[in-house]
């Protein structure tokens, strides 16, 4: 039997990768409506990902690398730890937060995704 492999088998990969997750989300109107409607957030996008190569490809990782070279490790795992603790809270107390700025019943809003979250879970099982 023969068994005939891609030559670029990481960009065939990616390829049949991307296909199949993009599969999912549908872009209503057509892919050039759709660049058109999200410019903004695709220029956002790609700013950051020229800011992430410029910083890995000039070195300047290693300039900031060597300027927090004074934290010691103990104490970043300790800061990790802490944030770790605080997060969930910080979250529910955001979230509350920003429904009683918003005027937004959360409680029921809370129960409702609740509801639907369930009816999802016993369609799935």
């Amino acid at each position: 039997m023969l068994l005939l492999l891609p030559k670029y088998p990481s960009a065939t990969t990616a390829g049949i990768t991307a296909a199949k997750v993009l599969e999912k989300f549908p872009i209503k109107g057509g892919f050039t409506n759709w660049v058109k409607s999200n410019t903004r957030g695709i220029l956002i996008f790609a700013m950051i990902v020229i800011l992430l190569l410029l910083i890995a490809l000039t070195g300047i990782g290693s300039f900031l690398a060597g300027v927090f070279q004074f934290i010691r490790p103990e104490y970043f795992k300790r800061v990790i730890e802490i944030l770790s603790v605080v997060a969930i809270p910080a979250l529910i107390v955001l979230f509350i937060g920003y429904g009683a700025i918003k005027k937004v019943r959360v409680y029921e809003q809370f129960v409702e995704g609740a509801k639907e979250g369930f009816n999802i879970a016993v369609r799935i099982i």
